[in-house]
């Protein structure tokens, strides 16, 4: 409305001028009329706009005080380095590894897939290119926390650990309890923490 009803004035008043050939009042009134329609969208956009700054600084506070802590920084590190020695760590055979790479794909193309339809209209997920990106701390980290978590779609959270022992398993608790306690608070929808030397996500809260 604040763009459109003063347009419509100007067209009109346009046309108006035109008929009668005057190009001087024609520019002026043009040059009042934008004016004001830009007046009026400044006033009306500036509380939300400082809404949303207020929104999202809130947002970048509660960031940044969760990633200084030290307790999130030690745990996160340790996480970190246990991610990258996960297959190793547990011993996983290349027999092993293939049973656990077409468990998880069938996971995906099928329990997974059906969820996803269900919630987007019925359109499924193209699970072939999303899995042949995973590499296989990926696929072993993913087959624990996701495949062999016996909690259902959307609860995958309420695992604290796998139960194998692994440096990862044994560091994942203590930050899980951390961000699951932050997402809660202040209603994220997720946390995912990725390593900075690599790039590559390490860790999510709900395991989706």
């Amino acid at each position: 409305l604040c763009g459109l009803v003063p347009l419509a004035t100007l067209g009109l008043v346009s046309h108006w001028i035109a008929s009668t050939g005057n190009s001087q009042i024609a520019g002026q009134a043009s040059d009042a009329l934008i004016a004001n329609a830009e007046a009026r969208m400044a006033a009306r956009s500036s509380p939300k706009l400082m809404h949303l700054n207020s929104y999202f600084n809130t947002i970048r506070s509660q960031i940044m005080t969760f990633s200084e802590n030290s307790t999130t920084i030690q745990a996160t590190k340790k996480l970190s380095e246990a991610f990258h020695n996960l297959r190793s760590d547990l011993k996983v055979t290349n027999e092993q590894f293939q049973v656990m790479k077409k468990e998880l794909f069938d996971y995906y193309s099928g329990p997974f897939s059906e969820e996803y339809a269900r919630q987007n209209g019925g359109t499924k997920p193209d699970v072939a290119s999303i899995f042949n990106k995973l590499d296989a701390e990926a696929i072993v980290a993913q087959y624990y926390y996701i495949l062999q978590n016996p909690t259902p779609l959307g609860q995958k959270e309420k695992l604290a650990r796998a139960p194998e022992e692994a440096a990862y398993n044994v560091a994942h608790p203590d930050l899980h309890r951390i961000t699951t306690h932050y997402l809660t608070e202040f209603g994220f929808y997720d946390i995912f923490l990725v390593d900075s030397a690599t790039g590559r996500g390490v860790y999510s809260t709900f395991k989706e």
